[in-house]
């Protein structure tokens, strides 16, 4: 338990860092971004994958993309388990020893009106060996409202996502099943209210 609540620690202080860094790339003062999240809240998911004889045929996790700011991911190193969709296909991560993953949210997304996607990825199974990964998400309170800054919206990129309360978007992000990026159709404005926005 002292183990998981020192990394637990140590990964969320990192993650500060990067949301910190995200928010300057955004155009934003340093501690924007977490100031919006009212309060950075951190969820821990372990998941393990058991070797299998049909790797082919058997997704250890269906492609999707993460309801989070960000997402911290520690891999095995010495198993690939983790791909992402890029330019249509599917791109093994290779695990680095001494390293985290870092996936954009869709609530980065969101706030960056669709200029820092969030990333679609899956896990596959492997013919021999067990993989775990341990997932950091950090997302804000569920009371935030999450829409685009007016500073990403400009004649060339109109708005694209409406104004959400992050609670409600986690909740039909977690009813809908995992196939893709189709839950962030939630926030998405309809074709037919574009116009009007």
């Amino acid at each position: 338990r002292e183990i998981t609540e020192a990394y637990s620690s140590e990964v969320k202080r990192v993650g500060y860092e990067i949301i910190c860094s995200l928010s300057v790339i955004m155009g934003l003062e340093e501690d924007a971004l977490v100031g919006l999240h009212k309060e950075v809240l951190q969820g821990l998911r372990v998941n393990y994958y058991p070797p299998c004889n049909t790797p082919e045929e058997v997704l250890g996790l269906s492609p999707h993309s993460d309801s989070s700011t960000i997402t911290l991911l520690m891999q095995d190193n010495d198993v690939t388990g983790l791909e992402i969709r890029h330019k249509g296909n599917w791109v093994p991560v290779t695990p680095l020893s001494d390293a985290l993953v870092v996936n954009v949210g869709d609530i980065i997304e969101i706030w960056s009106n669709g200029k820092y996607k969030s990333v679609e990825h899956r896990a596959v199974t492997n013919m021999d060996k067990r993989r775990t990964s341990h997932a950091t998400f950090l997302f804000p309170r569920d009371d935030v409202e999450v829409e685009p800054f007016d500073h990403m919206i400009d004649a060339q990129n109109p708005k694209i996502y409406q104004k959400v309360v992050y609670g409600d978007y986690l909740r039909q992000s977690l009813k809908r099943k995992m196939e893709g990026k189709k839950h962030t159709d939630v926030a998405k404005i309809k074709e037919s209210s574009k116009g009007s926005v």
